[in-house]
């Protein structure tokens, strides 16, 4: 889906209850070929030790992609090898990183992952022998952002897919500093996140009862 309003419906095991215009924001991936589609390191910039550093599919390596045609194979005879790519970020905004790594040939080394030169992961016993997922949550501090893997591993591969940097939107704050009566009128007392919006007020005799069944 793109960027958009779309109808919304709310329901229960009861059926339809309530029905709004909801607005999707689409986060796109920062990560470009994070899945290695282009059948090789388009996007990204190899240094170190990338004698065994390739992008294979399942009929060459062995090995099932996680999702696709192609994965990342990553190994390495005498040091590490790396992986880099810049991404354009906004300072101060918090993102999702995720990717996919398996370790089948349960192989001795080294993997690490480091988010603009600060070190997120560094581990020499890997057990993921099938496709594991990893997350971080993250922070840009300014504009560009590099995101470094690393990888040594000397029997075999380790094996990468979908790698990808998403922001996370923050939930909106609301601040109600307090609520009176006007004549008939209630007063929501705000200091921030109030202006622009609608709000409602549930009605209820009975607080027991969920929300849904309130009134506005």
């Amino acid at each position: 889906n793109s960027n958009g309003n779309y109808d919304a419906v709310l329901s229960n095991s009861n059926g339809s209850i309530a029905s709004a215009v909801a607005t999707l924001t689409v986060y796109p991936n920062l990560v470009l070929n994070g899945s290695f589609e282009t059948g090789n390191f388009t996007n990204w910039t190899l240094a170190g030790d990338t004698n065994y550093i390739t992008v294979e599919n399942a009929s060459t390596s062995g090995f099932t992609p996680h999702s696709g045609t192609y994965s990342a194979a990553l190994g390495s005879s005498s040091s590490l090898g790396y992986l880099s790519q810049t991404l354009s970020t906004t300072a101060g905004i918090s993102y999702l990183l995720s990717f996919w790594i398996a370790n089948p040939y349960n192989v001795f080394g080294e993997f690490g992952l480091s988010w603009n030169g600060n070190t997120l992961l560094d581990t020499s016993n890997l057990s993921a022998d099938n496709w594991t997922n990893i997350q971080f949550l993250v922070k840009a501090t300014g504009n560009n952002t590099v995101l470094q893997l690393g990888v040594q591993g000397y029997l075999g591969y380790l094996f990468l897919d979908d790698i990808s940097v998403t922001a996370v939107q923050p939930a909106p704050l609301l601040g109600i500093s307090g609520v009176n009566l006007s004549g008939t009128n209630l007063v929501l007392n705000g200091s921030n996140g109030l202006s622009g919006m609608t709000c409602y007020v549930l009605m209820s005799t009975n607080a027991a009862l969920p929300l849904y069944q309130w009134v506005p």
